[in-house]
């Protein structure tokens, strides 16, 4: 007969060994799982890493074009610039170009800092320093579009961590700085009147009528039709209209004019030549400087040439006339550029809640915000933008000046009006969104962009270095189009 003790013990036995077995299996499976769990945290920190450097890659980017967005003129368009393209870039260009293209090319395979991210007990992630460094791995640029300051630019970033890469594409809106702007650019007709004097290029982004209230000592170019009445001077310069032209009998024009319209002469175009993309027709006017002949006679020097007719094709009043042949008139002309006032209010340096009457030496560099109107005198140092919500006054008979011309300036902003009153002294670059006003004797060396200008008896000097030394990058806008992530994005081993 079989013991029943010995069965009872076969059984237990039988037992454990079956609950060790299955201890054994799920701790197996644990560490497997702990193990899978440690590859899969290992891999998403290396892939946050990856994203990290390629958003710091995007941003850097962009901080580079912001400081020299005229760079981009440099670009072919739809031609993408990675590594290699850039390098070849870069030696055919000299002075800031260079050093922007080269800041951008060295950002590729930099070492980057970037974070540690780890988890405990199931929390969130947590950031902490690490002494490793991931690589920005490639940068690529494409212009897509661009018109006279508006750039729409394609970036795409590659940022490698271990084995991990993210890659993003952003699409971007440049507009360029208000220092791309020369001289006077208006963009309604102006009002000059008690003998005002402009030795600035002037733009003016409309038609206008001359009155002989003003003297031209420069450049100026009409958007529109341009007449020049009775009296009118532009004593040196060129005149360029890209609509019709029309000198009244005693205006005249020391230079050379060039119209993409018609052109109609009873005033006089000393020195020429005359250039029209449509037809000349010359009534009491000349052309060129007056020639005696032997017999007496005297005859004008200056040459016509015309897509169109030339009427009459012979005359003493002029030179040779070349009708029929193709002239190309081209200008390039910035359109009057929209402040955001409201990013300088949140970006400034100063903020002032009200009304104020500053004095320029008191005035830290860097950008100040007043909300209200502002009067303001004195030397200025370093670099300074002065953004006002109301008007800005520059008081009779007050100086505006920098300390020193070769490195300091002034950039006044303001979403009012800006008057020059009688014999005061402003040197700045001055945007305004509506009415520059000079006064009497006043004077003002710059660089001025407004909706209207009304200049009496007042004198504009040029002073294009004001345009060099103040910081491009504090009026560039940047506008983010688009932004994501291109897949795939990373390779894990």
């Amino acid at each position: 007969m079989a013991n029943p003790l010995k069965n009872s013990r076969g059984q237990a036995l039988l037992f454990v060994i079956m609950i060790l077995l299955l201890l054994s299996l799920v701790c197996t499976a644990g560490l497997k799982l702990m193990q899978n769990e440690r590859l899969t945290m290992k891999g998403s920190q290396e892939e946050i890493q990856a994203y990290y450097l390629a958003d710091a890659a995007m941003e850097k980017v962009c901080a580079i074009l912001k400081d020299n967005v005229g760079v981009l003129d440099r670009f072919t368009l739809n031609r993408t610039y990675g590594k290699f393209e850039l390098d070849s870039l870069q030696k055919a260009l000299s002075g800031k170009d260079a050093v922007t293209l080269q800041a951008i090319r060295g950002l590729i395979n930099l070492p980057y800092a970037t974070l540690e991210v780890t988890r405990e007990k199931g929390g969130s992630f947590t950031p902490v320093e690490n002494s490793q460094a991931g690589i920005i791995q490639t940068i690529q640029l494409t212009k897509t579009s661009a018109s006279d300051n508006t750039y729409q630019i394609r970036i795409e970033v590659t940022g490698k961590y271990g084995p991990a890469r993210r890659s993003l594409v952003t699409n971007i809106r440049v507009t360029a700085p208000l220092n791309q702007y020369r001289g006077i650019t208006v963009q309604n007709s102006p009002q000059l009147t008690n003998d005002c004097t402009i030795h600035t290029p002037m733009f003016i982004l409309n038609s206008v009528v001359f009155q002989p209230t003003g003297c031209f000592y420069n450049n100026v170019y009409i958007k529109g039709n341009c007449t020049l009445q009775q009296g009118s001077r532009l004593t040196t310069g060129n005149l360029q209209v890209m609509g019709n032209v029309t000198l009244d009998a005693g205006a005249q024009i020391t230079g050379e004019l060039m119209a993409n319209g018609h052109v109609f002469l009873n005033g006089d175009v000393h020195g020429g030549p005359v250039r029209s993309s449509g037809s000349v027709t010359v009534d009491q006017g000349h052309v060129g400087y007056p020639v005696t002949l032997e017999n007496g006679d005297t005859e004008w020097n200056g040459d016509i040439y015309a897509a169109g007719s030339i009427t009459p094709e012979v005359s003493d009043q002029f030179g040779t006339a070349f009708p029929q042949q193709s002239q190309a008139i081209i200008n390039s002309f910035l359109e009057y550029p929209l402040v955001d006032s409201t990013w300088f209010a949140k970006n400034c340096d100063f903020f002032y809640t009200s009304d104020q009457n500053l004095r320029a030496e008191e005035l830290a560099q860097g950008i100040h915000y007043v909300m209200g109107n502002v009067t303001l005198t004195g030397h200025y140092q370093g670099n300074l933008t002065l953004v006002a919500s109301g008007n800005v006054t520059i008081p009779a008979g007050a100086t505006l000046q920098a300390k020193n011309q070769q490195t300091d300036s002034l950039m006044i902003i303001s979403t009012g009006s800006v008057q020059v009153e009688n014999q005061a002294q402003l040197e700045a670059l001055v945007y305004t969104g509506q009415t520059m006003q000079l006064a009497n004797q006043a004077q003002l060396t710059g660089t001025i962009i407004c909706k209207d200008f009304i200049c009496d008896g007042a004198v504009v000097f040029n002073q294009p270095l004001l345009n060099t030394i103040h910081p491009a990058w504090i009026t560039t806008n940047i506008e983010i189009l688009s932004w994501q992530e291109k897949y795939p994005v990373f390779k894990m081993n």
